[in-house]
């Protein structure tokens, strides 16, 4: 079912699994939004530079470049510094500070729910605050 928050809001996924961004596509455009993928985060920077997503999900270990380094691209960028971010990962141990330190909007851990993942964007996209960072 359409997400009125969601609905024609485009939103880039970087992450390397070809599963997972698939279920990104899938929850995602279901709700409405307009879903951009790559696996290849060492052009994640020029993708979302072109784009200009309303937000951008970002995994953090990636074989090329790592989400903190894609992330730290954006925010040098004045093109992208503006475009909020989320991490989804699986890994743990990657610091939610670190993640809000480095700008992120918020943090979802790997495997999560669907819903969850619709509710973590809507709120992310409607300037509310994540309560996962």
């Amino acid at each position: 079912m359409a997400n009125p928050h969601l609905a024609g809001r485009v939103i880039v996924v970087v992450d390397d699994d070809d599963d997972l961004r698939k279920l990104f596509e899938l929850v995602l455009g279901l709700a409405g939004a307009i879903v951009f993928t790559t696996g290849d985060s060492a052009h994640a920077e020029e993708l979302v530079s072109f784009m200009q997503p309303d937000l951008v999900l970002l995994d953090v270990d990636m074989p090329s470049v790592d989400g903190w380094e894609v992330a730290r691209r954006l925010a040098a960028n004045p093109l992208t510094a503006s475009i909020p971010f989320i991490f989804v990962t699986g890994t743990t141990e990657m610091g939610r500070a670190r993640a809000a330190d480095i700008g992120a909007v918020g943090f979802v851990a790997k495997p999560f729910d669907p819903l969850e993942l619709e509710e973590a964007v809507d709120t992310a996209l409607t300037g509310g605050v994540l309560t996962t960072i």
